[in-house]
């Protein structure tokens, strides 16, 4: 796991990163390996969230077992022994407006497990700022008020 001292866009956060690769151990017994993890503390509280970034090659049938995957993750108490969290979300990044909202009808029985947002959102906006809605719709919110 990489520990960066500060984030420069974000001079109060600090954060731990983790890549695909890096997960595939932790993951072995899972059907499930996500595309990073990152972890940082704001306002005094600590927040993690796997990341998924949709590139339109997998169906909705595929996009559909990592939403069950992840909840039957989330059920399994396991985060917490592996990762020091109790709880954690899953950030989806899409191409599209029209994707991201398929994603989200996919995984709208996940409740505010998933957060979704558009790759393009993160060109013009720091990814900590609202530009995250839920699987549940309603309005954009930050990482940290997520």
């Amino acid at each position: 796991m990489r520990r960066l001292s500060k984030c420069n866009c974000c001079p109060n956060v600090v954060i731990a990163f983790r890549t695909e690769p890096e997960l595939r151990q932790p993951f072995l017994d899972r059907n499930l390996v996500p595309d990073a993890w990152v972890s940082w503390n704001d306002g005094g509280r600590r927040f993690n969230c796997f990341i998924e970034v949709d590139l339109h090659h997998e169906g909705l049938i595929e996009w559909r077992g990592k939403v069950l995957a992840y909840l039957d993750y989330a059920e399994s108490g396991l985060h917490r022994e592996r990762f020091g969290f109790t709880l954690f979300r899953v950030l989806v990044l899409a191409r599209s407006r029209a994707r991201i909202e398929n994603l989200r009808e996919v995984a709208g029985e996940a409740g505010r497990l998933f957060l979704f947002a558009g790759l393009d959102a993160i060109g013009r906006r720091e990814v900590f700022s609202p530009i995250w809605r839920s699987a549940g719709g309603g309005d954009l919110v930050a990482l940290s008020d997520a």
